[in-house]
């Protein structure tokens, strides 16, 4: 975190029916970003991850209520790795920048 800031994710919720059912989280500057490994690649696209900018304390509440999260960037991972809802090994690495799928399960 240069300068002591904190740093700052884009999130959208996604909803079906009517509920907000998916987060969708990146770190800000990967924004509009391509990252590539072999044939596979992800591009943080705006129209899916970048409804506000929210900062680290909304995002942990953000990630407390949605059962479904879908991030990129190494700073999203951190906060759900924090938070045990995921791990870096879980993460799947495209030149150096985490994706993750998160389902949370409940009652079972």
């Amino acid at each position: 975190m240069e300068g002591g800031q904190e740093p700052l994710y884009y999130v959208k919720i996604h909803e079906l029916h009517g509920h907000p059912k998916m987060l969708a989280v990146a770190d800000k500057e990967l924004i509009g970003k391509r990252v590539r490994r072999g044939d596979m690649e992800i591009f943080v696209d705006e129209r899916f991850y970048a409804d506000r900018v929210v900062g680290e304390s909304e995002l942990r509440s953000l990630m407390k209520t949605h059962e479904i999260i879908v991030l990129v960037g190494n700073e999203s991972l951190r906060v759900a790795v924090e938070e045990h809802y995921t791990s870096e090994e879980t993460a799947l690495w495209i030149e150096g920048v985490p994706h993750v799928q998160i389902y949370k399960f409940q009652g079972y």
